[in-house]
């Protein structure tokens, strides 16, 4: 069974940008992006971009968090999610200074590893981002509505599609609707979390 999106196919984001979703019974699924059987009770976390830069591109305690954690998804203990767009945004900055091995390495993570889902941006999860979007404050260009960008709306609206209840980022403007909790891919928030799993 897949197991792509648990919410119901009805737009997610109203004016209050409430999550809806429905609970799943099954205890395992076959996870259609990568083919790997996770328990479907594994926590189902959202990975944005900058928290693989995080774990690759810095040094102590938050990086070391974060590659636990990635050791925590091949375990199967947790569930890493996040959009194929955060593999493009990744890899600009190792093809810019030609730096193979950090290009590796996320090659590595998000693909060949298989700890991380990929999931592609679909006709769907596109078209979610319109009432994302349309529901962002339109005005404040000293601080602009992180909704209105579209590499934004595109990691949440994934995010909620694929039923997350964690978005790991660094991002403090971003708005999650309710129902995710967001946290930062700092040390202490990435330890408590790995104790719980």
């Amino acid at each position: 069974m897949s197991r792509r999106c648990r919410s119901t196919r009805c737009s997610r984001f109203d004016k209050t940008t409430s999550l809806r979703s429905t609970k799943s019974t099954s205890m395992f699924a076959r996870c259609a992006l990568n083919g790997l059987i996770v328990s479907v009770d594994a926590p189902r976390l959202y990975v944005d971009t900058n928290g693989f830069i995080v774990a690759f591109e810095t040094v102590g305690d938050a990086s070391d968090a974060m590659k636990q954690l990635l050791g925590a998804a091949m375990a199967k203990r947790v569930r890493l999610l996040t959009s194929e767009l955060t593999l493009a945004e990744l890899l600009i900055v190792p093809v810019r200074n030609g730096n193979a091995r950090l290009k590796r390495a996320y090659m590595q993570a998000l693909i060949w590893s298989q700890a991380v889902e990929l999931v592609p941006i679909s006709r769907e999860i596109l078209i979610e981002t319109t009432t994302y979007r349309a529901n962002a404050d339109q005005g404040g260009v000293d601080k602009p509505d992180r909704r209105n960008f579209l590499p934004d709306a595109i990691h949440v609206v994934t995010a909620v599609t694929n039923a997350c209840a964690v978005f790991i980022g660094n991002d403090k403007r971003l708005r999650l609707p309710a129902g995710i909790e967001k946290i930062t891919p700092a040390a202490a928030t990435l330890e408590s979390l790995l104790n719980q799993t």
